[in-house]
This record gives structure tokens, C-alpha cells and sequence, in this order.
């Protein structure tokens, strides 16, 4: 048993040294009013995605029909995505499963939302990072993939999904239906 103990200690310890964290940023935002985001201006959802699925979005040279395309996919999910932050932050994205990344090149995309005006915007973009080893990772400049230097470029209006919202609707919901069980 104690064989076992010290090969689980060490099976543990190899995973960690060649875990990473990812960081990233987003580099500069132009809002769609002109202006250059400021702290809390934006929030970026990121997403892990498959190659393929990173690959297709890479194959778009219209920031547009990106953007539309990254928000039909994952407007109505960024409750659940692997990482969020402000426009101004840096942040560490985690895999799905919530470990962190070990040797190898992940892909993904971000999904940025912006209220100006008291309408809602969106606009999709990826980014693609390569662990090696034990060293982190961090990915910039998210914003500017086909926007250049001037930032972002394509934003579009639309109804934003809010998560805190739907959180609390889902468990006013399950307070009801346990209300009504119980009765």
C-alpha cells in the first residue's frame, strides 16, 4: 500500500510540473463609439474549442461574419465559459474540465460584450496558444487578430444573454418546484 502512495505522490507531482496556465489579454479595444475601452468598458468570455472548430473561424477573412458566427455558437452559453475578465484585466484561463493545460497547442475564441448607449454589443475573435514544458503561456492581442492596431472592428448590436440573471430565474424555479412538492 505504501508502494502505492508514493507512486500517486509522484504520478500527482509529474501533472503539476507540466501543467500551465494560460493568461490572457485582449489587448486594445475600440469601443464602438470610437473611444478606447477603459476598465470594465468590455467582458470577454473564452472559450476552449476543438481545431477544426478554431480552423474554421481562422478561415474568415470578414471580422463580421465572424463575429456573427462566434455569437450564434456561443452567445447564448458565456455562463459556462472556461474563463471571463474586463477589458482592462488579465486573466487565466482553465481547460473545460476546470485542470489546467498541460504540453500542447489549444485553440479557442472569445466572445466580448459591451453595453454603450444602452444598447448591446457583441463581437467573436480567436486565439490559439502553445504550452511547452512547464512554461505559462499568454495570449495578447485577442482584439486586434482582424482589427490591427485600431482594435476591434466588428462589433454588431444584439440582446446579450446576462448569466446572473438566468441564475437567478433558474433558482427561483427550483425554489417553486420544491415549494410545490413539498405541498
Amino acid at each position: 500500500m505504501k508502494k502505492l502512495m508514493i507512486l500517486a505522490a509522484a504520478m500527482v507531482a509529474t501533472v503539476a510540473a507540466n501543467a500551465a496556465a494560460v493568461s490572457w489579454s485582449s489587448g486594445t479595444i475600440t469601443l464602438p463609439g470610437g473611444t478606447q475601452a477603459g476598465k470594465n468598458d468590455v467582458t470577454a468570455y473564452l472559450f476552449n474549442v476543438e481545431k477544426s472548430v478554431y480552423d474554421t473561424y481562422a478561415a474568415m477573412t470578414d471580422a463580421t461574419a465572424l463575429s456573427d458566427a462566434i455569437y450564434s455558437a456561443y452567445g447564448s452559453s458565456i455562463a459556462a465559459a472556461d474563463a471571463t475578465k474586463a477589458s482592462t484585466a488579465k486573466g487565466v484561463a482553465k481547460l473545460s474540465d476546470g485542470s489546467d493545460y498541460g504540453v500542447g497547442n489549444y485553440y479557442a475564441v472569445v466572445l466580448y460584450t459591451t453595453t454603450q448607449d444602452s444598447k448591446d454589443y457583441w463581437m467573436g475573435n480567436y486565439a490559439t496558444a502553445a504550452v511547452e514544458a512547464t512554461m505559462d503561456v499568454e495570449v495578447s492581442f485577442l482584439a486586434t487578430n482582424l482589427g490591427g492596431t485600431g482594435g476591434a472592428t466588428a462589433w454588431s448590436t444584439a440582446a446579450v444573454p446576462e448569466p446572473t440573471s438566468g441564475l437567478l430565474l433558474l433558482l427561483g424555479m427550483a425554489g417553486l418546484a420544491l415549494r410545490r412538492r413539498r405541498a
